[in-house]
């Protein structure tokens, strides 16, 4: 069997309710040359037995003790055979169509970095709603705007992936993809498609929604300094790291848990976010803030 074009890599943990409709989801692809490699990082629950249900050659798995997120994407790389690497969480869905329309732009240029659009799926409503695409330069909007690539829709070359890992620190999981997606546009282009081709689906359980309050500042800080300690990244962007800045310390006092006894906190990252730049005082994310703050709850 010769090489595939396309590694899908799935690391789960605990996923296994959501992972079976995720593999399926994979697996029945409008486009033959693939394998799907699980990485299960240290599960506790029935993933494992789920997995032994699906009986497909094309279809990995990978078990190791418990290192988080960037750890397993890693361990997926590492055992990846094909050309370009796709990293899909164990919780959302590709559509048939996905490494088709992929396949029609990787097989005629020679892309490192893409980055196919997906759609947020509400998973109680079935609602779909579109992401909005820089129309400008996608790196620089990155930066200024936030993680628009999620870890959804984002395919490398595999020796690119190898060359660039994600960082592997417990600390900053939950920002592990942003930092890398920056570093990576600082080093290659990065070419955005057109087509929405797989679903982020949002439910009660995503892990990026469970905020502890140290945690949320613990990872967002170590965010900020690794990315500003690139120095890639400070020869193009280093004039826009108020932006960097203000949207992590903005992030870290949108989404403290509301309580009398973190309203203080909230305000001093607030304050932090505006410091950096004074202009997001005008934003829209300041107004809700400030009714946080105003609320006091």
């Amino acid at each position: 069997m010769s090489e595939p074009f396309f590694s899908i890599i799935i690391p789960t943990y605990n996923r296994a309710a959501f992972i079976k409709k995720t593999i399926e989801s994979a697996l029945n692809q409008k486009y033959d040359s693939f394998e799907v490699i699980v990485v299960d990082d240290g599960s506790t629950d029935e993933t494992r037995d789920v997995l032994e249900e699906l009986s497909d050659h094309r279809l990995k798995y990978v078990s190791q003790e418990n290192k988080e997120r960037g750890a397993a994407r890693n361990r997926g790389v590492q055992a990846a055979k094909g050309r370009y690497v796709y990293f899909l969480d164990s919780d959302d869905l590709l559509f048939p169509n996905h490494l088709r329309e992929a396949f029609k732009v990787l097989s005629s240029e020679e892309v490192d970095f893409y980055f196919q659009p997906y759609c947020l799926l509400d998973s109680g409503s079935g609602k779909r709603k579109s992401i909005n695409l820089p129309t400008g330069d996608p790196g620089l909007y990155l930066l200024r705007h936030g993680n628009f690539l999620s870890c959804h829709g984002v395919f490398l070359k595999r020796e690119v992936a190898l060359k660039h890992p994600f960082y592997q620190d417990r600390a900053m999981a939950g920002s592990e993809d942003y930092e890398l997606w920056l570093r990576l546009a600082a080093r290659y282009e990065l070419h955005l498609g057109k087509t929405v081709t797989s679903a982020l689906v949002d439910h009660e359980e995503r892990s990026v929604f469970n905020y502890d309050p140290q945690k949320l500042i613990d990872r967002k800080t170590l965010f900020v300094q690794r990315v500003m300690a690139d120095e890639k990244v400070r020869e193009k962007w280093e004039s826009s790291f108020s932006y960097l800045q203000s949207g992590a310390y903005s992030y870290i006092a949108l989404h403290l848990p509301l309580s009398r006894r973190l309203s203080r906190l909230r305000f001093q990252f607030f304050w932090m976010a505006v410091r950096s730049r004074f202009a997001f005082l005008f934003t829209k994310r300041s107004l809700v803030i400030i009714r946080q703050l105003l609320i006091g709850r």
